[in-house]
């Protein structure tokens, strides 16, 4: 954007879409006695950076909504999960020590023991997994510090689609859709249902009994952080039937 003068006459050069805008403040301009062509420069810039600004404002809101919904409907569809897979397996939670204020926490899973022999050690899994993610990404030439910060996302994301592969596993009918990210990053399965032998967790059940559960588990961890749950937890058969 620059200022041409040509007999008198003050031309200002934008693009198209903005150019009814600026004739408007030009004028707006000389109607208050701003007659240095400095002064309607700056109203001008102040115009456009408070509007482009109000954009940004208004987008990292509604990113911010969002990112908050997909975060508490995941950790409800945790919980209701965990309590699912507790129907044939001993299971061992946790729970970071950074809780977020504005989201419910996503439980974690340590170690799912079907039998004394037959114990997923998730953590390792996870670790490994993400670790040979990162060199793929490195491979890629992907950025070290990209590299890494995908790590951190990757674990979050490993564990929801591991949860899903075992719930099939399991026999249970899952409806679920991928959400991929930036830069052919690692896909998230979002699960939108859940059936076997006759019973189904909808979506909208899936968030209200998951939330109950949720909240049930991160009370029963405390301060402890960990929380080892026998197989079929009668309070968490309790609540999902509810």
């Amino acid at each position: 954007m620059f200022l041409t003068q040509q007999k008198g006459n003050i031309f200002l050069k934008t693009e198209k879409k903005k150019k009814n805008g600026t004739k408007r403040i030009i004028n707006a301009a000389k109607s208050r006695n701003f007659n240095h062509i400095s002064k309607i420069i700056e109203v001008t810039s102040i115009f456009f950076f408070e509007k482009k600004l109000l954009k940004r404002k208004v987008f990292f809101l509604m990113d911010k909504k969002t990112y908050i919904e997909q975060r508490n409907y995941q950790s409800k569809v945790r919980a209701l999960c965990i309590a699912l897979i507790n129907r044939h397996a001993d299971i061992e939670i946790k729970i970071t020590s950074k809780r977020s204020k504005l989201t419910l926490p996503f439980l974690k899973i340590n170690t799912i023991s079907f039998t004394s022999e037959d114990v997923i050690d998730l953590n390792k899994l996870i670790k490994r997994r993400t670790s040979d993610l990162a060199e793929l990404d490195l491979e890629h030439k992907i950025p070290q510090q990209s590299a890494l910060y995908r790590k951190k996302k990757n674990s979050y994301k490993e564990s929801i689609n591991f949860v899903v592969d075992l719930l099939i596993e399991l026999g249970y009918c899952i409806t679920f859709f991928e959400t991929s990210g930036r830069n052919k990053s690692l896909k998230v399965d979002t699960i939108t249902s859940i059936q076997k032998d006759g019973e189904t967790f909808t979506s909208s059940q899936l968030e209200r009994i998951g939330q109950t559960l949720c909240i049930n588990l991160v009370e029963r961890i405390g301060s402890n952080n960990t929380l080892f749950l026998r197989k079929n937890d009668f309070k968490l058969i309790a609540m999902t039937y509810a």
